[in-house]
């Protein structure tokens, strides 16, 4: 293992062994401050005093990136930590999504994205580059002009324009009706009655 140039021989900590400057450190029990002063982790997103080498004072903070347990010390009230980055506050709305500041007041957070529009699971929908996307069930995006939602499931429109829901199976709106939460033929005459 290298250390900023210098050879570690062996890794002390096994696969938790990492490097912080020229020292080695255990990153699930401490974490690497300022780049070259390994302090005891302090577990969550932004701990007080975690890393006083780097700036922690009672009215900063310390951030930790969890990935690589380096630590940055930084002041709340101008600042955010977001899974281990830091970024500055634009409004007093700004809030967290993935390491990226936001604003809440107009955004929503969207797996680990800032969208201005809605969130369906993972995916933005309802912006003009995603228009044709519609949320069902509230997990599930699903393109409007090939799939159509029947409670919370998505299904292909077999019978493009005509097909409509029945429970969750689809039916050729044209040709048959839903009755009571089943698929009736209908006839040829104009008698039809569910």
């Amino acid at each position: 293992m290298c250390c900023h140039g210098t050879v570690i021989r062996g890794r002390v900590y096994g696969e938790r062994t990492a490097c912080c400057g020229t020292t080695v450190y255990d990153d699930q029990q401490q974490v690497c401050c300022a780049g070259d002063t390994v302090s005891t982790r302090v577990f969550g997103s932004a701990v007080r005093h975690c890393c006083e080498a780097d700036g922690a004072t009672a009215d900063r903070d310390c951030c930790v990136d969890r990935a690589t347990g380096t630590a940055t010390a930084f002041d709340p009230a101008t600042h955010l930590c977001c899974d281990g980055a830091v970024g500055e506050r634009a409004t007093t709305n700004s809030s967290c999504c993935g390491t990226a500041v936001y604003d809440a007041a107009t955004h929503v957070c969207c797996a680990d994205r800032a969208v201005s529009t809605a969130c369906c699971g993972s995916s933005a929908v309802g912006n003009p580059a995603a228009e044709h996307l519609a949320c069902c069930g509230g997990d599930a995006a699903y393109d409007t002009t090939a799939e159509i939602c029947c409670d919370r499931v998505v299904r292909r429109k077999k019978f493009a324009d005509a097909t409509a829901c029945c429970g969750t199976a689809v039916y050729n709106s044209s040709s048959a009706a839903c009755c009571d939460g089943s698929v009736q033929c209908m006839q040829t005459d104009d008698h039809f009655q569910c």
